[in-house]
């Protein structure tokens, strides 16, 4: 279900990394992933494109928030990292309940607008 493609994308990033890959261009690389999946969202009539750019869409947003954590580890010293984690994950859910009560009142447009900007 919604974990399946987190579960196949992240090692996928982590390899990325590991090989050199600038953790800047990932996370530049999850924003774009986002942006141009976002487009999809829009109510074209279709439910299939809109289902397959949502998973696009979450899979970007998930990557995102995994490597943030991920990355905290290397520019935190030792002992901040875990409460640099713990702050993460405390503002993305204070941040993902606002969404979901304010998305609860918005059309498939105006969520698709949301997502855009």
């Amino acid at each position: 279900g919604i974990g399946f493609p987190p579960a196949i994308s992240s090692p996928a990033v982590g390899m990325l990394s590991r090989r050199g890959i600038h953790d800047k261009l990932i996370l530049l690389g999850c924003a774009l992933l986002q942006l141009v999946s976002a487009v999809t969202l829009f109510d074209f009539g279709s439910p299939v494109v809109y289902l397959i750019g949502s998973v696009f869409y979450f899979n970007g947003t998930m990557l995102q928030s995994i490597f943030s954590f991920a990355t905290s580890s290397k520019v935190c010293y030792m002992h901040e990292v875990e409460p640099m984690q713990t702050w993460i994950n405390t503002i993305s859910l204070l941040f993902r309940a606002a969404g979901a009560i304010g998305a609860a009142s918005l059309t498939t447009n105006q969520l698709a607008v949301t997502c855009v900007d």
